[in-house]
């Protein structure tokens, strides 16, 4: 939250954390930004709202299987 209060675009800050962020969608990360900039734990690492956990999950999962692929690709 800090990096979008100082105008760093949500979708931004997705696509450098997770390589394919399109899988996620624009849209989901927007609205996920929205209820995040208006919960009121928002400095702390708990959130109130299950589908921001099932994002990261997923954000997880994705790029752990791109860096399996790589590695893969690589051998």
């Amino acid at each position: 939250m800090r990096r979008y209060h100082a105008g760093e675009k949500p979708t931004a800050q997705i696509r450098e954390a997770v390589s394919n962020f399109k899988i996620i969608g624009c849209d989901r990360i927007e609205r996920a930004f929205a209820r995040w900039k208006h919960t009121p734990n928002r400095g702390t690492c708990g959130t109130t709202d299950p589908r921001d956990h099932l994002i990261a999950a997923q954000a997880l999962r994705i790029q752990q299987l791109e860096e399996e692929l790589h590695a893969l690709q690589q051998a």
